[in-house]
């Protein structure tokens, strides 16, 4: 099952630009952000990072999984209004 807390971690780190800040800002570590992250890949079933030594960096897929979250999240915020 999908977990939508692992989508909102996954929109804050694209907007901090790595996991330490998001993981500041989301007040978790940066370990279990990292693990939350490999657990969304799985959930999905793509590749949403490219991983290098220390960089984590997004694939095409991964930019437009954030997109599509962004406008479910902006979606969910109007109905509940």
């Amino acid at each position: 099952m999908l977990n939508l807390q692992h989508l909102e971690q996954l929109i804050v780190f694209s907007q901090e630009g790595t996991l330490s800040k998001a993981a500041e800002i989301l007040l978790i570590s940066q370990p279990s952000l990292t693990r939350n992250m490999q657990m969304l890949e799985d959930e999905l079933g793509v590749t949403l990072f490219e991983r290098r030594k220390n960089k984590l960096s997004f694939t095409e897929t991964g930019h437009q999984t954030v997109k599509l979250t962004k406008k479910i999240s902006e979606t969910k915020t109007k109905i509940s209004r």
